[in-house]
């Protein structure tokens, strides 16, 4: 006990063993940030390790192959069992220095995105598992899945090759939801965005039947006013003044009307129906007149996610080796990259020259380049040769195993996902297009009407008399509305235009690129060849994990490094012991005893073997 608080509080470096880190503490103590600590561990580890049956956890904040960690890297520690959790909250803080959850310093995306690929596969995952599940990089999956498992209290075990297999326990995520203010509060901000967002869109759909009944009740008062003042001039004057009842205004517009489809996640919905291609076969008069002018949003939204998604998964499926050609569909290549330079068009072969589309792929799935023995250049992403799922690793030696089909080019579905889509001025068509085109005319019509007869005193004092006198005020605003309504079209299809060709030449290229995977050359086939030779899938588990951190410590293989040189010398040992008497020369007296066969040579060795000779 007095070496464990040393180690933890005094200044000077006190080295302590695993074990004695496992005494129990009886009040929580603050843990030194910067104290070094000698530790016997497993060869790798990281992240958060607990062990349910002495309520001890184990803090590994990055992964290192060393013995010698320090008091920010590495802390074991045990509490009384009523105060586990805010002591291992307390531990948590002094290693990292700031007190909160793990998962509320995640991207809300990302962990997201994480939390989703740990639920599609089971719960049982591996950080290359994650990454090629969701399309997040290694480096974003592994801190996810850290943090995740650090508030989720997961069990972690370690394979003999370092590998991390996270098991996260079932309804994980409400568990952590509950404890993180920040998570809840998401849904509710998410909730107010799309609902002010359909509020914004509401209003502008209906500014336009608003427009329009103004200006047409103004023009009805200007009118009538005229008339009177006609009548009154030929009979030689009377009246006094006009009459007009415009609460038939308010009947022109019932707000009720378009709010009966309310849908305030329709834009949303409305931009992942169209990434995802579907075609929408309705809308209401709000959803036609804001698509008109400000079209649907970007049709590529997600394009990004799904693409990685799709490359992690494809990578994955090859045991983690591919060609740059395989990865060219998938990619933002150029024609020239697919075919080649000038120099290489008159060979009967296409051939890549230009490989540098590879690189974001390389520097998001942590891959490296490496050369077979013909020079042929393959591509390695170790982190994707991992996985916890059986099935999956099933999977890929079934189709290993037919020689037919492996390595076979990229499907021509998930080819086609890759594809980006044109940008669209609306996806209003037919007669509802129509409808709103006219309604806008005509309220531009009256805009422009109502403010050439607003120029005469006599039309502007008619307006006065019967209570529109706020209609001067609100011309401003119904002019550039009223222009708006075509002017914002116009622009949105001037830039379509230059977005569409370059997406065009793009969505060429990677049809090339697939063209070319489908009718491969002989050089090709023989590069995909040796990217399958290379290929592998290592399956993680808790039968062959060397860590484990639902054990207790006592039953935890302490110095794995010092168990496998032990056995090696005793596997040596034994083969030795055996060479030596294989090849142990025969006694010196050949003259056989009476009664004993002449050809049993080895009853000396074993005589000798029997004294300890």
């Amino acid at each position: 006990m007095p070496a464990l608080l040393a180690a933890f509080g005094c200044s000077a470096a006190l080295p302590i063993s695993f074990l004695t880190c496992a005494q129990v503490i009886r009040q929580p103590v603050t843990l030194s940030p910067y104290r070094p600590l000698a530790i016997k561990t497993p060869q790798v580890l990281s992240g958060w390790f607990r062990s349910p049956n002495l309520q001890s956890s184990l803090l590994v904040s990055r992964p290192t192959t060393s013995s010698r960690f320090t008091g920010r890297s590495l802390s074991l520690v045990r509490s009384q069992k009523g105060d586990e959790r805010s002591f291992i909250d307390a531990a948590r803080d002094a290693a990292t220095g700031k007190p909160g959850l793990e998962s509320d310093k995640l991207d809300s995306k990302i962990r997201r995105r994480a939390e989703d690929a740990i639920l599609t596969r089971g719960n049982r995952v591996t950080v290359g598992d994650v990454a090629s599940t969701s399309g997040l990089s290694i480096f974003e999956a592994e801190k996810a899945l850290k943090a995740l498992a650090a508030d989720s209290l997961a069990t972690l075990a370690v394979s003999n090759q370092g590998e991390i297999l996270y098991c996260f326990p079932s309804g994980f995520q409400g568990a952590i939801r509950n404890r993180s203010l920040k998570t809840r509060l998401e849904s509710f901000l998410a909730a107010t965005n799309e609902i002010s967002g359909y509020l914004i869109r509401v209003l502008y759909g209906t500014a336009l039947i608003s427009s329009i009944a103004i200006v047409t009740t103004a023009l009805l008062v200007i009118a009538s006013s005229s008339r009177d003042d006609r009548g009154r001039g030929r009979s030689g004057g009377g009246g006094g003044g006009i009459s007009f009842n415009y609460s038939g205004t308010r009947a022109l517009f019932n707000l009720t009307d378009y709010l009966f489809f309310y849908d305030p996640y329709y834009y949303r919905r409305r931009r992942m129906a169209m990434f995802r291609g579907e075609q929408r076969n309705s809308w209401n008069f709000v959803e036609a007149v804001f698509s008109f002018v400000f079209g649907d949003g970007d049709p590529n939204i997600a394009y990004e996610e799904k693409k990685w998604e799709i490359v992690g998964k494809f990578i994955a499926s090859k045991g983690g080796v591919v060609t740059a050609e395989q990865l060219a569909p998938f990619m933002d290549v150029n024609i020239d990259q697919i075919r080649g330079s000038s120099k290489n068009k008159n060979r009967s072969s296409e051939v890549v020259v230009d490989e540098s589309y590879v690189l974001p792929a390389l520097t998001r799935f942590k891959g490296n380049p490496e050369v077979d023995a013909e020079g042929r250049i393959v591509y390695v992403f170790p982190a994707l040769q991992t996985t916890a799922d059986v099935r999956k690793q099933k999977e890929w030696f079934n189709l290993k195993k037919n020689k037919d089909n492996f390595p076979s080019a990229v499907s021509n579905a998930a080819a086609e996902e890759v594809l980006e889509s044109s940008w669209k001025l609306t996806g209003v068509t037919g007669g509802q297009l129509g409808s709103v085109v006219a309604l806008g005319v005509a309220n531009l019509v009256g805009v422009l009407w109502l403010s050439t007869a607003l120029t005469t005193p006599a039309n502007a004092y008619a307006l006065a008399m019967n209570g529109l006198g706020w209609v001067f005020g609100t011309m401003p605003y119904l002019q550039v509305y009223a222009i708006s309504f075509f002017i914002i079209p116009a622009v949105r299809w001037v830039l379509y235009q230059g977005r569409n060709q370059a997406i065009t030449y793009r969505n060429e290229a990677k049809i090339a690129a697939q063209r070319q995977l489908t009718n491969p050359s002989p050089d090709l086939l023989k590069k995909m060849a040796s990217a399958g030779v290379l290929a592998q899938q290592n399956l993680v588990s808790k039968e062959n994990a060397v860590f484990r951190s639902d054990k207790d410590v006592e039953e935890q293989p302490i110095d794995v490094e010092a168990d496998v040189w032990e056995r090696k010398l005793e596997r040596r040992a034994s083969e030795r012991d055996l060479d030596d008497r294989a090849w142990m020369p025969a006694p010196k007296s050949t003259r056989p005893s009476r009664g004993a066969n002449p050809l049993d040579v080895g009853a000396a060795p074993r005589k000798q073997e029997e004294h300890g000779w």
